[in-house]
């Protein structure tokens, strides 16, 4: 068994909002309170951009398109021909969300399915890094989850406020995504294996 986390690739198009943090807003309106989730009022879709412009240290001359983008390990955005192949593989286990862009059509994916998986107190060589009262984890860095609690399939946040709002995909999940050929613009990376928990291998 194994999970993963989804991240933005080197050197492909990002999906940007054209201003704020767009996690902090969804947030805000879609929040987790002892694991049963909190909708503020309507969703109301912020205007996004797709970067097509390197940064310096990308060292690339242009960006190769993108259908998807992971945000901070927080969420998915999903654009154009991404929606139809991916969205159903999703749905089960978030909220599909429309986003403002002139250039595409943009859906945003916000994980909604909480599971208490995470065996925090088996780790003690600094791979969380908790708050100063000892309330809340404010960093995994390197996850030890349960095997009898992890779901065979499905993408998951673990309970809110003590834990940080991330993202995680088991490997049969991750499977299906990548067979629509349709994930160009984020890596899947190995977060815990049951068997030898080796540490952020990627799938591409």
């Amino acid at each position: 068994m194994k999970i993963f986390e989804a991240w933005n690739a080197r050197g492909m198009e990002v999906i940007d909002p054209c201003s704020g943090s767009l996690w902090l807003q969804v947030e805000d309106q879609r929040r987790i309170e002892a694991g049963s989730f909190y909708n503020s009022g309507p969703w109301v879709p912020p205007e996004f951009k797709i970067e097509r412009n390197p940064l310096p240290d990308d060292e690339v001359e242009f960006y190769l398109p993108s259908k998807v983008s992971a945000m901070l390990g927080r969420y998915l955005i999903l654009r154009d021909q991404a929606i139809s192949s991916i969205s159903h593989l999703l749905e089960p286990y978030g909220e599909l969300l429309p986003l403002a862009c002139g250039e595409a059509e943009l859906m945003l994916w916000w994980p909604r399915m909480v599971v208490d998986c995470l065996i925090d107190d088996v780790n003690e060589a600094g791979e969380l890094l908790w708050s100063i009262d000892n309330e809340r984890v404010l960093m995994i860095q390197e996850p030890e989850f349960d095997p009898q609690r992890v779901p065979d399939c499905g993408a998951f946040v673990l309970p809110q406020p003590k834990y940080p709002s991330l993202v995680w995909f088991t490997e049969e999940l991750v499977e299906k995504l990548l067979a629509t050929g349709n994930t160009a613009g984020i890596r899947f990376r190995e977060a815990w294996d049951s068997e030898k928990n080796s540490f952020k291998k990627s799938i591409k």
